[in-house]
């Protein structure tokens, strides 16, 4: 028996071509799971895909009775590892969803919302203050090759002033570290700049470990970064914007998810400096690791609070 299944928050939709499930850790669960079983009786396993900021890369195969077992004994750590992995690629989903982001710096601050209009195709609206308020509007495209995503964003604002910015980022083969590379061209004074850089996951208690460095009007930088991520929550501390004569700028940032409320997400960004991300990627490939369907699993599928 064949079938692809797309779940939403509120649907199970069923087709003739696999057996898929596109879902994020939130809206995923162990009833889901028996609900497919219990409707598609034929089906001897179902394919998880996790859903993380509108993109799926791995998914996970789960046999029917390896989770019939796992659900008698109440743990499906035995029921991860008897599951298999297959990499679907880098693939991009529509979302109904509303993303809202509060960046706050000592300068400033810049308040961003966007939505998706197709698979990787997104528009939104910003409202920024600096030395004087102004508003603008934008749209990013991304795309997907192999493991690199690229993605590119237009915008123009109030002051007349437009930009383009471009950003590559690739994983691995060993999904141990990403490289990255970024250019940003502005109107206003015709500012521009570009940068590149590698992140190594995991270094040390979890720390991911950055080597930037970067171009723009007034010559080349370096900086070196460290960063944490737990339940969403990110922090990130270093030195950058170090020159020939030495006198690196200390940055940190703290990123805080809020909880989702119906369509709408959003989240709280505390910079040091800069309203805008100017050294990290902006979309890292971190999440799409296979040592990340661990956490993952972890996160959806509590068998311990099964009935």
């Amino acid at each position: 028996m064949a079938l692809t299944c797309i779940l939403s928050a509120n649907s199970l939709l069923a087709e003739d071509n696999g057996e898929l499930i596109i879902q994020t850790t939130e809206d995923m669960d162990v009833k889901t799971v028996e609900a497919f079983f219990d409707d598609y009786p034929d089906a001897d396993k179902i394919t998880w895909a996790p859903l993380e900021r509108n993109i799926t890369r791995l998914a996970l195969n789960i046999p029917r009775d390896g989770f019939k077992r796992a659900s008698e004994f109440k743990d499906g750590n035995s029921l991860f590892h008897l599951s298999s992995i297959d990499d679907l690629g880098l693939r991009f989903h529509d979302s109904d969803m509303v993303s809202i982001g509060f960046n706050l710096a000592s300068d400033g601050y810049l308040i961003e919302a966007h939505r998706d209009l197709s698979e990787g195709l997104a528009a939104g609206l910003s409202v920024e203050y600096l030395d004087k308020l102004k508003f603008g509007g934008f749209f990013n495209k991304s795309l997907s090759y192999d493991n690199i995503m690229f993605s590119t964003t237009l915008g123009y604002d109030t002051n007349a002033t437009g930009y383009i910015g471009g950003e590559a980022v690739q994983l691995s083969s060993d999904e141990g570290s990403e490289l990255f590379s970024r250019m940003n061209f502005s109107t206003e004074n015709d500012h521009s700049n570009l940068g590149f850089g590698k992140t190594w996951f995991d270094v040390q208690s979890d720390l991911d470990q950055t080597l930037i460095a970067q171009w723009d009007n007034k010559g080349w930088t370096g900086g070196f970064l460290f960063s944490k991520a737990q339940s969403g929550t990110k922090f990130t501390l270093g030195l950058v914007d170090i020159d020939q004569e030495f006198k690196p700028k200390v940055y940190a940032d703290f990123a805080i998810p809020l909880k989702k409320l119906g369509n709408f997400s959003s989240k709280i960004l505390l910079r040091s400096s800069g309203l805008k991300s100017q050294y990290l990627p902006q979309k890292s490939l971190k999440f799409f690791r296979r040592l990340e369907l661990s956490r993952q699993w972890r996160d959806a599928m509590d068998f311990s609070s099964k009935n």
